[in-house]
Parts: C-alpha cells; sequence; structure tokens
C-alpha cells in the first residue's frame, strides 16, 4: 500500500538516454513489448547458462548446456533437510513426476511452457507438434535478440576466459581520454571523454576528497571557470581492473594562479 501511495504521488522524471528499458507508469508509458528476455550466466563453476523468452502466456527456454543437469552440485540449500532427502532418493531412484524432473542429470534443449495451464513449468511443449509454430515464433525472437544485443550467450566458456584474460592474465581498461587534451584553463569548456577499450563505460567525478561520488559519463561535459576545482575520471570493464585515474583541470579563481594537472 506504502509503495502505491509513494508510486501516485511522485514525479516522473524524463528518461535518459543511456538508461535501458521502457516507461510503464504514467501518460507517457510505452507499449508492453510482445517479449521479455531473461538470462541464467555462468553457473555451476562458469558451465551453465540459459536463456529464455516470455510471452504473454508462453514461455520458451533454450539450454547451452543440455548436458548438466537443473540442480548443481551441490547447490547452496544442500544443507536443509529436504534436500538432502531428495538427493538420497534420487540416488535410490525413488523420485516421481515433478520431483523426478527437478533432479534430472540432463536438460532438454529446448523448453516451452504453458504458464497459464501449466504456472509450475513442468509440462515441456517442445517436442508437441501442436506448439510447432509457437516455438519457431519463440525461438526466432530469441535468436534476434542475441544478435541485437551482441549477447554472449552462445560464446563457449573457454573462450570468454581467453578474451577476457589472455594467457591466464587479468586486463586493465585502457587509460580514458579527453578532447581537448588535459591541462589548466579559466574558461568555460565543453570536455568529451572516450576510452579505447571496447565495451568499457566511464565515470567522473568534480568532488575533492578521499571518497568522492562518481557518476556515469554519457555526453560531453560543460565546465564553467570559478565553479570546478577538479575533473577527475576513469574507465571500467566487467572482468577488468579499472583504469588509472585521470585529473584534468584545475584553477582557483580567487588567486588567478593555475595549479599543477596531471594523472594520478
Amino acid at each position: 500500500m506504502l509503495a502505491a501511495l509513494l508510486l501516485a504521488g511522485c514525479v516522473l522524471a524524463p528518461v535518459p538516454a543511456h538508461l535501458q528499458g521502457r516507461v510503464f507508469l504514467g501518460g507517457d508509458a510505452a507499449p508492453a513489448p510482445e517479449y521479455l528476455f531473461f538470462a541464467r550466466d555462468w553457473t555451476t563453476e562458469g558451465s551453465d547458462h540459459i536463456r529464455a523468452v516470455r510471452g504473454h502466456r508462453y514461455k520458451y527456454i533454450r539450454n547451452f548446456a543440455p548436458e548438466l543437469p537443473y540442480l548443481p552440485f551441490p547447490p547452496d540449500t544442500y544443507w536443509q533437510p529436504v534436500m538432502q532427502a531428495l538427493w538420497r532418493r534420487a540416488a535410490a531412484g525413488a523420485l516421481e513426476g515433478a520431483q523426478r524432473q527437478f533432479m534430472a542429470q540432463t536438460k532438454p534443449p529446448e523448453e516451452l511452457y504453458d504458464t497459464e495451464a501449466d504456472p509450475h513449468e513442468v509440462v515441456n511443449l517442445a517436442g508437441d507438434p501442436a506448439h510447432a509454430g509457437r516455438l519457431v515464433r519463440m525461438r526466432t525472437a530469441l535468436d534476434r535478440w542475441i544478435e541485437s544485443t551482441g549477447d554472449l550467450g552462445a560464446v563457449p566458456w573457454a573462450e570468454l576466459e581467453r578474451r577476457f584474460r589472455p594467457d591466464g592474465v587479468y586486463q586493465r581498461a585502457a587509460r580514458p581520454r579527453a578532447s581537448p587534451p588535459g591541462g589548466t584553463f579559466h574558461r568555460p569548456t565543453t570536455v568529451a571523454l572516450s576510452c579505447p577499450t571496447e565495451g568499457a563505460t566511464i565515470e567522473y567525478t568534480t568532488e575533492l576528497g578521499k571518497a568522492p561520488r562518481w557518476k556515469l559519463y554519457t555526453g560531453p561535459l560543460r565546465l564553467r571557470a570559478g565553479e570546478l576545482r577538479e575533473l577527475r575520471f576513469r574507465c571500467g570493464r566487467l572482468g577488468y581492473f579499472d583504469s588509472e585515474i585521470v585529473r584534468y583541470g584545475w584553477w582557483d579563481r580567487a588567486a588567478r594562479v593555475p595549479r599543477p594537472t596531471g594523472d594520478r
């Protein structure tokens, strides 16, 4: 109830260009999408990963490692008595129905469920000729999503490791660049930042001190003389060490004496 009241009284701000998603409240709400997409990535010591597509009623799942079980061993809940009982009964071949399916040692490459008639997703319709057309449509929708987003779900783990850590060594994001080049200035200046490392993001701060608040860089920054003491920025990418922090400009309006700039 509290959440509903807060939402009812909130003012929706414009959506930043860099933000992925859609407006789902208010007069500017976007139309509901035909499909939603889901991912489960690199569990079980970097081996299993899954993609899924959900429509209004049906759900399609693609298992990229069908040779692996649904439940990794040992699961995080292995110590719980109910899980220990399931493992014992599975080893004895005493499970039936959904319990047996849950503890199976392999998965089907594809799954299709009617979430209205089968909310617990027990009856796999992927092999049912009556649903062949729907299977193809949802399979195609997932293929298009993978291509349009650059998803790495189909790339083997060994290949990803080679990309992220050539020769087993963690990489560091490249040093960010500024245009115009860094230096001390005394007039309004627009600074554009970039990073040579593909897939990296840039964050920046204009605050001093040991614990500044960092912001996501989304476009050129307009710096006004006398109002800013320092601009620091760095590059970062998942799986990489952050780049060095680069300090752009520093000036003192009162003293009118430029202070040294540089990297640190």
